[in-house]
């Protein structure tokens, strides 16, 4: 393997992400979000290329109208006849940038998801925790990086932090021992205030009920009396 500017890590044969750290890639989720960001990776190049090479064609075409109509002095709708190729080029090269970005994009989100469970993965193999920097140094990645990431993890209910003595944070997984693909994601708030508001309605539900039936029975020994 060898350092890649933006796959982080790629093999030397094939040119595919890979992380420094092998164990992880036997996470089937890990091995899913590398090949996805290597397939983005891949096809950035080639919409760039693709976008420079229209780009230039269409300019170069341009010219060439300009040239011709200078020269040749057309009509106007032959000379919009000949601009209209370079112009449709330039418009897919435009195409074609948007689509890098977006792939660019791809490829990050696809990275960084594979180097999250790659931390789950260390952090439940590790009973008292581990710091950010130990935690970079076993990855081989940037320590920015990876106080990032594990701040996004952070919100999750299966990720814990706390300080440690000589005043750093220490991220363990609670769930330690369970595989990657059973871990629980975090759950909105939104939903768990939803879930919290439909559990009081079914418990006040139940009481009401409850203290109904209570009434109806004293009710009933009454008149029986």
């Amino acid at each position: 393997m060898r350092p890649h500017s933006e796959l982080l890590w790629i093999c030397e044969v094939c040119g595919a992400a890979r992380m420094a750290q092998e164990s992880c890639e036997h996470i089937a989720v890990v091995r899913d979000d590398l090949r996805a960001a290597t397939h983005a990776h891949k096809l950035a190049l080639l919409t760039k290329v693709a976008s420079y090479l229209g780009l230039g064609i269409g300019l170069v075409g341009l010219l060439f109208v300009l040239f011709i109509r200078e020269a040749t002095s057309p009509s106007l709708f032959t000379s919009g006849l000949l601009a209209s190729l370079p112009v449709f080029t330039l418009l897919l090269s435009v195409v074609g940038f948007l689509k890098t970005k977006s792939l660019r994009k791809t490829r990050r989100s696809r990275l960084e998801k594979a180097y999250k469970s790659g931390l789950l993965e260390l952090m439940s193999k590790s009973a008292a925790g581990a710091t950010p920097h130990q935690l970079a140094k076993t990855l081989s990645i940037d320590v920015a990086m990876t106080e990032r990431l594990l701040t996004e993890l952070n919100v999750r209910d299966d990720v814990a932090s706390e300080v440690t003595d000589d005043g750093q944070i220490a991220y363990s997984n609670p769930n330690r021992g369970q595989p990657i693909e059973m871990l629980p994601s975090a759950q909105p708030a939104t939903q768990r205030l939803r879930v919290s508001e439909d559990a009081t309605s079914s418990d006040t539900g139940t009481a009401s009920d409850t203290e109904g039936s209570e009434v109806k029975t004293q009710l009933s020994s009454i008149a029986k009396t």
